[in-house]
């Protein structure tokens, strides 16, 4: 479907235009594209993780919703995307040129280290609660206080 779009364009690209004007609506009908794109999307995941080709996902709904979201950018922002690469729209050279770097950052990530993986965590595992009052080193306390006064 998607090669058979980029090869005629000038058909197609008033779909994208409704498709992303409907997914950006406060509607319920974009609510259910939304939930049928993004329960294709948790099918196709969880035969991969089954199949051994993905780590385990500490959250697979939110997972799901990211690369989601993440496979909707292209079509929604289709105009940024191909003016930053240098393209004219959303094209068939353009999808080819972002395959490798998708796979990539997919299948070994950013990052090369997991440093900021463990203090998102460590950050995340720590209660909420107010601030107690212990100074500005204290986790709790509000980084940019109320003036007095």
């Amino acid at each position: 479907m998607m090669r058979e779009a980029l090869a005629d364009r000038q058909r197609y690209e008033p779909l994208l235009d409704y498709m992303s004007r409907m997914l950006t609506s406060d509607t319920a009908a974009a609510d259910d594209l939304f939930d049928s794109l993004a329960a294709a999307t948790r099918d196709l995941l969880e035969q991969q993780a089954a199949a051994g080709m993905m780590r385990p996902q500490s959250d697979m709904d939110a997972t799901v919703t990211a690369v989601t979201l993440y496979g909707l950018a292209p079509v929604l922002l289709r105009r940024q995307l191909a003016r930053s690469l240098g393209e004219d729209g959303l094209t068939e050279a353009l999808l080819r040129r972002l395959t490798l770097p998708l796979l990539e950052l997919y299948t070994h990530g950013i990052y090369a280290d997991d440093r900021l993986l463990t203090a998102a965590q460590d950050a995340l595992a720590r209660p909420l609660g107010p601030p107690s009052g212990k100074g500005e080193n204290d986790p709790h306390q509000d980084p940019d206080p109320p003036l007095a006064g």
